[in-house]
């Protein structure tokens, strides 16, 4: 399933790997999604954004963003991802897809298919960003990574490998870790198999499974898949499963991810350069919606409260997991079945649990090694929830702030354009200085961004609401409170499996 295609630069010049003009003024096909439709195997391309007017002969700070989608959806396109706030800024964007899903991280946990291409398109896309971006007045020693849930915990997994060394000199993560649950599939072998057996293909060995699949036309594989998924999803923990995305890899040349990601952090085995870190003050608000539905999947976990035990405290002897669960349970929902909770106690146990505690956790483990700036942005505006009325932040909400999206057609207000205005800024800062809030700035309030060095009182943060707020305990009861169970409990602390 691994087949590598040159990724085309967007015009003609000299270092043009084709020697030939692209068409670049329509974006170029999606790789195929998981949710919708259409997309293509020949999908790795990247989009280069750069301001209109050169200013001066020095070369512009690069900033190269990853897509979310659960890593089984999501695409670079302009639509989505408009750049134009941020090259406002004097910098230069770079989008990028990577293959989703079956194409981009089926993995039979060995060397026929190690798994990870997904990251590993990524790599190349960075690669290419160090070979030809000075083509277009960026520097290549200057680049700064970022993405958004998936994207972010992709984001994570580079800065962890040392193939990567070098490939950028800064990282922005947005809503999602390595050592966020959804972050790692730890039965990739499992969920390949399944597909295997729903085509009625050979499963002798790993290698007559890939040749299998290699047959088939990438429509059927996908229907196929679409079985597989629904399967896994019923038969593990429906908070936290994810059949499709990083795995850990045998050890071999280009292998991405080895380690858990929590001995690698602990042992500080992480690049040493600045990073910006953060959430959305109430990620998992978007579900709001879906609820209804999924509380009779909820009611699963009054029959079985022990689903309520993330996999990364390793627990598995049943008393042990039993009387975890029920202190879970207590703490979110009190004596209430969990499928009768009210809808603000399941979304904050989904947000703590899914986004909170892995976030807090990597920002404390990084900052033992690098500069880290932690942010909670907490502006409840029209580009990001809307009229929405339940207080709070959802997941992706941000994005607006910093993008700009077809799709948005909310009326929007002078505070939103100010939020907008000063999250540009900030990102945009930090890729020209490594420092969010190198001078005092009218725009942010004077603000100075603190360092998320952990003490008694929390971590430092900054809050990005109406106004700007550097303190500290951003969650810090929520995230003890896991930190407890973990000291307590578990075997092998915060690792992601």
């Amino acid at each position: 399933m691994y087949h590598r295609k040159s990724l085309q630069p967007p015009v003609a010049f000299p270092g043009n790997l084709s020697g030939q003009l692209v068409n670049a003024t329509q974006d170029a096909a999606k790789c195929i999604q998981f949710s919708s439709p259409g997309g293509s195997e020949d999908c790795l391309y990247l989009n280069v954004y750069t301001p209109q007017f050169q200013n001066s002969s020095e070369l512009r700070p690069v900033m190269v963003w990853i897509y979310g989608g659960s890593f089984i959806d999501g695409n670079s396109d302009y639509s989505t991802y408009g750049p134009d706030y941020l090259i406002n800024q004097d910098v230069i964007v770079v989008t990028l897809n990577y293959r989703l899903g079956v194409f981009g991280f089926l993995s039979t946990e060995d060397y026929v298919s190690p798994g990870n291409y997904g990251l590993k398109d990524q790599i190349m896309a960075l690669r290419w960003v160090q070979e030809n971006i000075e083509y277009f007045g960026g520097n290549c020693g200057k680049v700064t990574l970022f993405g958004e849930s998936a994207g972010s915990a992709s984001v994570s997994y580079l800065t962890q490998a040392p193939i990567t060394k070098g490939l950028f000199q800064s990282a922005i993560m947005e809503s999602g870790t390595s050592l966020s649950s959804w972050a790692l599939a730890p039965n990739g072998r499992e969920i390949t198999l399944r597909i295997a057996n729903i085509l009625l293909i050979d499963t002798s060995s790993s290698q007559a499974i890939v040749e299998g699949l290699r047959r088939l036309d990438a429509a059927d594989l996908q229907k196929a898949v679409r079985a597989a998924f629904l399967q896994d999803i019923l038969k593990k923990n429906q908070l936290t499963s994810m059949p499709f995305g990083p795995t850990i890899e045998p050890i071999h040349p280009g292998a991405v991810v080895v380690n858990y990601s929590y001995e690698q952090l602990q042992n500080g085995l992480l690049h040493n350069i600045p990073y910006i870190i953060g959430y959305n003050s109430f990620e998992a608000l978007p579900l709001i919606d879906l609820l209804k539905n999924f509380r009779l999947i909820l009611s699963q976990y009054d029959l079985d409260p022990t689903r309520l035990v993330t996999p990364s405290m390793n627990v598995h002897d049943s008393p042990t997991k039993l009387n975890l669960s029920l202190l879970i349970k207590n703490h979110y929902f009190g004596n209430t079945p969990i499928s009768l909770s009210p809808d603000e106690s399941i979304l904050q146990f989904i947000s703590d649990d899914l986004y909170v505690r892995p976030i807090l956790k990597t920002a404390t483990l990084c900052s033992q090694s690098a500069p880290v700036y932690l942010y909670k942005f907490s502006y409840q505006g029209a580009l990001g929830s809307g009229k929405r009325k339940q207080r709070g932040v959802g997941h992706s909400e941000e994005l607006p702030y910093i993008w700009r999206m077809a799709n948005n057609r909310n009326e929007v207000n002078p505070s939103d354009l100010v939020t907008r205005k000063r999250m540009v800024t900030l990102w945009a800062n930090f890729a020209k200085y490594g420092n969010p809030t190198p001078a005092p700035a009218t725009l942010l309030e004077n603000v100075t961004w603190p360092l998320a060095n952990e003490n008694e009182f929390g971590l430092g943060y900054l809050n990005i609401n109406v106004t700007l707020n550097a303190s500290r305990d951003p969650d810090w009861k929520s995230f003890l409170f896991w930190t407890n169970l973990f000291k307590k409990f578990g075997n092998r602390p915060f690792t992601t499996y």
